[in-house]
This record gives C-alpha cells, sequence and structure tokens, in this order.
C-alpha cells in the first residue's frame, strides 16, 4: 500500500487551534517564524588531534555561555535547567563516544551531532514522558555546539514585540529572550513539561506548544492571539475577538496587581475562617522571594536537595546552617 503524504496547509485566517497550554497569560502580536537553520559541514575531519582540538573549543565557548545565562538568571528553575546544560556537556559516555568517531576520522561537527541525536532517540524511547522530552535539551545543546563549531549566529530579532514561531524553542532560545519584545511562544511540537516550558513560565513569556507543524506554514506578520490559561490559538483573529482577550488580559493584570497589593495581608475566607499561607522552597535562598511573596511560613523544605547540591554526604553542621538560614529568613 502507498503511503499518501498528509498535505500541510497553513492556518486560515479567523481559525482557532487547540493546542497545549505552556505558559499562562494572553499575548497579542504578529507571527516571527523561526525555522530552524539547516547548518552544512563535512563528514570527514582532518585529523583526530585537530578535531578533538575544534569541538574542546566550541564546548568551551557553549559552556561558557550557558554560565552566562545561569548567572543573570534570577529564576531557580531556570538556573537548574542550564546546570543540567553543564553537565549534559561533560558527560563521559558523550564524549566518549564522540573521541571514538573522530579517531574513525570523522569531523567534530558529524561526530558530536551523531551521538547527540543518538542520545535524544534513545531518550525519547523511554516510556517516561518527563524524561523522554528532556530530549530536546540534548538537541538544543547539540545546536549550540554545532553553531559555534561552524560560526553560525544566532538569528536577530525583529524590533517590534511579536510571537515567535518555531517547530520546537531549546531552554537556551527562551532564556535569550526579551520578555519586553516577545508577546509569546508558538511551537509546532513539544509538551507543557519540556524545560523551554518552564523556562517560559519563569521569565512571565505567555505560551503555546504542541499545536502541530501547520503553524509553521503561517505567513510572517500573521497576527496571532495566544491564550495561554486556555491552550487555545487565534489566527488573525476579528476586532471582537481581539477586544475580548484585551479585556481579559488588562483584568487579569488588574486581579494580579491587587493580590500583589495585598500579599501581606492576613489571609482570611470570606465567612471568617483563617488561612495560613506557606510556601515550598527548594533551598534557604527561596526564603527571601517567599516571604517577599506573602508566604508566613514554609511548607516544604526540600532537603534533599542540599546533599545534591555537594559532591558526598554534607556533615551535620552544614545542615544546620543550611536550616538556620531558613529560620533566619523567617524570623526565627
Amino acid at each position: 500500500v502507498a503511503d499518501i503524504a498528509t498535505l500541510l496547509i497553513a492556518p486560515a485566517d479567523g481559525s482557532v487551534i487547540q493546542a497545549i497550554a505552556a505558559a499562562p497569560g494572553i499575548a497579542i502580536g504578529p507571527a516571527h517564524i523561526q525555522v530552524l537553520q539547516i547548518i552544512d559541514y563535512p563528514l570527514r575531519g582532518e585529523s583526530a588531534a585537530i578535531e578533538r582540538e575544534r569541538l574542546k573549543k566550541a564546548l568551551a565557548e557553549v559552556r561558557q555561555d550557558i554560565e552566562g545565562l545561569i548567572q543573570r538568571s534570577q529564576s531557580k528553575a531556570i538556573r537548574e535547567i542550564f546546570i543540567t546544560h553543564q553537565e549534559m556537556l561533560d558527560d563521559p559516555e558523550l564524549t566518549d563516544e564522540v573521541d571514538t568517531r573522530l579517531k574513525q576520522g570523522e569531523s567534530a561537527e558529524a561526530a558530536w551531532m551523531s551521538v547527540i541525536e543518538a542520545a535524544a532517540r534513545q531518550q525519547e524511547s523511554l516510556q517516561d514522558a518527563l524524561l523522554a522530552e528532556r530530549a530536546a535539551d540534548l538537541r538544543d545543546i547539540g545546536r549550540r555546539v554545532l553553531a559555534q563549531l561552524c560560526g553560525v549566529q544566532t538569528p536577530a530579532e525583529p524590533d517590534q514585540p511579536y510571537v515567535l514561531v518555531m517547530d520546537e524553542v531549546g531552554p537556551s532560545d527562551v532564556a535569550r529572550l526579551d520578555p519586553a519584545r516577545v508577546a509569546g511562544i508558538l511551537t509546532a511540537r513539544g509538551g507543557a513539561t519540556a524545560h523551554s516550558a518552564i523556562v517560559a513560565r519563569a521569565l512571565g513569556i505567555p505560551a503555546l506548544v504542541g499545536a502541530g507543524e501547520a503553524v509553521l506554514l503561517l505567513a510572517p506578520g500573521t497576527q496571532l492571539l495566544i491564550d495561554g490559561q486556555r491552550g487555545r490559538l487565534h489566527v488573525a483573529p476579528d476586532a471582537d475577538a481581539l477586544q475580548r482577550a484585551t479585556s481579559e488580559r488588562d483584568s487579569r493584570e488588574q486581579r494580579l496587581l491587587a493580590a500583589s497589593e495585598q500579599r501581606h495581608e492576613p489571609a482570611v475566607t470570606v465567612d471568617g475562617h483563617g488561612v495560613e499561607v506557606f510556601a515550598n522552597i527548594g533551598e534557604s535562598k527561596g526564603v527571601a522571594n517567599a516571604v517577599e511573596q506573602g508566604a508566613e511560613g514554609i511548607g516544604l523544605l526540600r532537603t534533599e536537595l542540599i546533599f545534591m547540591a555537594h559532591s558526598q554526604a554534607p556533615d551535620e553542621a552544614t545542615q544546620e546552617a543550611e536550616y538556620r538560614r531558613v529560620l533566619d529568613g523567617l524570623d526565627g
């Protein structure tokens, strides 16, 4: 039986597409379609020594770039994602396999991308959907290193606020975005638990993922309306739809502002019952932000993370100091 290829056409003006809500909020703006660049590179290298040195330099540049993202980020969730990326770059299983290929005469680009793609496909084959989505992280660092090897620059952003449309957005793609210029994010693939979605939520950028490949065929500049709460994409919406969305966005912002202004007031139900507001944190550094946001105490402290942050089990004094910082942050 002959395969029948599915003919993709761009979504029609006025259509509404149900996608996956990845980051809440409403975004309105012209579509900026960004298709992954196809980077050509030689399959064979000059020599294993030369290719190894080229790859070493590229990895160092990307590692430094990631370190900059970690240092600039105000979000613990974002920092943890890029610390994971650093660990991927240093994974001996990956680097050993790449070195084996270099010895066989492959170029640094070919060896690196072959190993990254094999590892990504292995992740995608896992039964655990959350772990399978980490394939996007592997491909993200893979593309970064490849671009560094080939001297490919990241495309410039439009000057006006826009909705970024991509097949799949890597975490480092999102972390580099300017929330003041990016109204929203729309991807053809991906899930709500992907690291790129986590980064979008941390930056406050409304995002939809898994909208289907047809969105990549949208004409650049097409007006888009993203509803990150309901997971809906409105293509070239009419004036009424835009008005409703704008009103809803303004109303949401007013509610958030009102909640922020009242965050330090006691939480009391309409029938007069007090409710304690506690926060869950992963490290002592999170106490100050929790208190600033109105938390009266800590409900869950991820004590296992202090062990993960050390190469060996922390002693009693180290653990006590960490927990005391939490208590001090809560004024005892």
